[in-house]
C-alpha cells in the first residue's frame, strides 16, 4: 500500500492540504517555517496515532485538527482537538470501519518512523542502536553488558588485590636451601644457661686454688721470717723453733694437698660465644622460615584470586560468545549488513566494513534498503532532510524507491526543483481545499451523536464539547465500531 490521497487541515502550520502524490519520490519544498515538516509528520501522526503526534498537534487560532489518509485499501482519519482529545477511524475500500483500527495500523505501519537519510548520518553506536530495535536477538544485549560491566568491576578488584599479594610474596627473599624445621632455640638457651653456670663454677675453683696457693705462699715467707728469727734468736726462743716447725709442717701438708688437687688439671672454659652464635643462626633461620610460611599462606590466596579472576573472565568471555553468536545469527533486513564490536563498542557493518566506511550511495542505498525492509506493506518512507542529498544521491533515491515499488516523502529546503511547494501552510499555487464546517455546539438537550461515545454530555461546559468536525467519525459502520 502506498498514500493515494493526503488531506490534512490545523494540524501544526498547516492552514490545509489536499495532496494527491505523483511518482515514487515525493519532494515537498519550501522555506523554512512553510509547512514542509507539518506534511511529513501529518503522514505519521494519522498513522502512529497521538504518541506520534507533537505536544501541541493544532495550529494555533484553530480548535482541532483533523488528517486523512488514503492508502487504497484502507483510509485513515485522524482528529486531534485542542482540549487533548483524539479520534481514529480506519475504514476499508468499501466504508467498513475496523473496531481496532490503531491495532490494525500498528501491524501494518513498520516502522515508518526510520529515516534512511537520518540513519546514514548517525555515528557508530547510534546506528547499531537503530539496528538493535528493527532486529530482533535471541539475546538481551544491554542485560549482557550489565552483567559484563559487573564482572569487570569485581575482576578489577580482584586483580588488584592479587597484584598486591604478588608484590608482597616477590617481597619475601627465602634461601634455597633453608631447612623445614626451625633448630630448637630453647634447648640452645637452655645449654647456652648451663655452660654459664659450668664457667662460673669452674672460675670459683680456680679462684679458690689460686687463694690456696697464695696462702700457702704467705705461710712459707712466714715460715721463713720466723726461722730467720730463731736463728738469730735461736737462743732465745726454742718455743720459737718448734712453732716454726708446726707452722712449715703444715705447710708442707697443706703443699702436699694442693700438689694432689692440681694433679687434676681445671678443665677449659665452655665456649659461650659458639652457643651464642648458634643461637643467632636459629632464630635467623626461625625467622627465615616464618617468612617462607607466610609467603606460602600469600601464595595460596592469591591463587584463590587467580581462579576467580579466571571464573570472571570465563563468565565474560561466555557472554560475549552468546553476544557474537547473536550478533552472527541475527536476521538482519538487507544482505551485508551485520555487527561488529570495534574498540567495545558494537557497531553496523557493510560488507564486512564500518557502515561509516562505505561510499555516501552505498550507505544512502542500505539506509533505504533498511527503511523498505521495516516497512513491508506499508511502501511509504519519509526522509527529513532530503537538501544534504546531491543530485547523484538523489538519483539513487528516485531509482531505489522506482526498482522496489516504494514512495518515498522527502522535505527539502527551498523551491526550486520539481515537487510540492509549500508556503504559509498551503500547497503554493494550489486552489483552496474545502475546509470541514467550523467546530459546532450541540445545544442542551440534543441527543448525542452515536459517533461521539465517551464525549462529555451536552449539560457539560461549552468549552469541552466536542466540534462537529468529529462528525467525521460517524460513519455507518457495518463492520465495526469506533475504537
Amino acid at each position: 500500500m502506498r498514500i493515494v490521497r493526503l488531506q490534512a487541515e490545523g494540524f501544526k502550520r498547516l492552514v490545509a492540504v489536499d495532496i494527491t502524490p505523483a511518482g515514487d519520490l515525493i519532494e515537498v519544498r519550501g522555506n523554512n517555517g512553510e509547512g514542509k515538516s507539518s506534511v511529513l509528520d501529518a503522514i505519521f501522526a494519522a498513522l502512529a496515532g497521538k504518541d506520534a503526534a507533537p505536544i501541541k498537534p493544532v495550529r494555533t487560532g484553530e480548535e482541532y485538527a483533523l488528517i486523512k489518509l488514503d492508502l487504497g485499501e484502507l483510509r485513515v482519519t485522524r482528529y486531534f482537538g485542542e482540549d487533548g482529545a483524539t479520534k481514529l477511524k480506519v475504514e476499508n475500500a468499501e466504508g467498513a470501519v475496523f473496531t481496532q483500527g490503531q491495532t490494525m495500523l500498528d501491524a501494518l505501519v513498520g516502522s515508518i518512523s526510520f529515516d534512511p537519510l537520518e540513519f546514514a548520518n548517525m555515528d557508530g553506536k547510534a546506528q547499531a542502536a537503530e539496528i538493535r530495535r528493527l532486529v530482533k536477538l535471541d539475546v538481551d544485549l544491554d542485560q549482557l553488558a550489565a552483567e559484563d560491566k559487573a564482572d569487570y568491576e569485581k575482576r578489577r578488584e580482584v586483580n588488584r588485590d592479587a597484584a598486591a599479594l604478588k608484590a608482597r610474596i616477590e617481597g619475601i627473599i627465602v634461601p634455597a636451601d633453608l631447612p623445614e624445621a626451625a633448630p630448637d632455640k630453647d634447648a640452645i638457651a637452655d645449654k647456652l644457661a648451663n655452660a654459664a653456670e659450668t664457667n662460673s663454677a669452674l672460675d670459683r675453683e680456680r679462684a679458690s686454688r689460686e687463694s690456696e696457693a697464695q696462702a700457702i705462699a704467705r705461710l712459707s715467707e712466714a715460715a721463713a721470717v720466723q726461722e730467720a728469727t730463731a736463728n738469730r734468736l735461736r737462743a732465745e726462743a726454742d718455743g720459737a723453733q718448734a712453732e716454726a716447725r708446726l707452722k712449715q709442717d703444715e705447710a708442707n701438708e697443706r703443699r702436699d694437698a694442693l700438689d694432689k688437687v692440681e694433679e687434676t688439671p681445671i678443665a677449659a672454659p665452655v665456649d659461650t660465644a659458639a652457643l651464642r652464635s648458634e643461637l643467632s643462626e636459629a632464630e635467623r633461620v626461625s625467622a627465615l622460615i616464618a617468612r617462607r610460611d607466610e609467603r606460602a599462606k600469600l601464595a595460596a590466596e592469591f591463587a584463590t584470586l587467580k581462579a576467580q579472576s579466571e571464573k570472571l573472565t570465563a563468565g565474560m568471555g561466555a557472554r560475549t560468545a552468546s553476544r557474537e553468536k547473536a550478533l552472527a545469527e541475527a536476521k538482519m533486513p538487507v544482505e551485508g549488513l551485520s555487527f561488529a564490536t570495534i574498540a567495545d563498542e558494537l557497531i553496523v557493518t557493510l560488507n564486512g566494513e564500518p557502515f561509516s566506511q562505505a561510499s555516501s550511495a552505498e550507505q544512502l542505498k542500505a539506509s533505504v534498503a533498511i527503511a523498505m525492509a521495516a516497512n513491508p506493506r506499508l511502501r511509504v518512507l519519509r526522509i527529513k532532510d532530503g537538501s544534504l542529498l546531491d543530485k547523484k544521491n538523489l538519483a539513487v533515491l528516485k531509482d531505489t524507491a522506482k526498482a522496489n515499488d516504494f514512495q518515498i516523502w522527502g522535505e527539502f529546503v527551498g523551491e526550486e526543483g520539481a515537487g510540492i511547494i509549500m508556503e504559509a501552510g498551503k500547497v503554493k499555487g494550489a486552489p483552496d481545499p474545502e475546509r470541514v464546517e467550523p467546530p459546532k455546539r450541540r445545544k442542551k438537550g440534543e441527543a448525542a451523536d452515536p459517533a461521539e461515545s465517551g464525549a462529555e454530555s451536552a449539560d457539560q461546559p461549552a468549552e469541552r464539547r466536542k466540534p462537529q468536525a468529529m462528525r467525521e467519525f460517524s460513519t455507518p459502520k457495518p463492520e465495526g465500531s469506533l475504537l
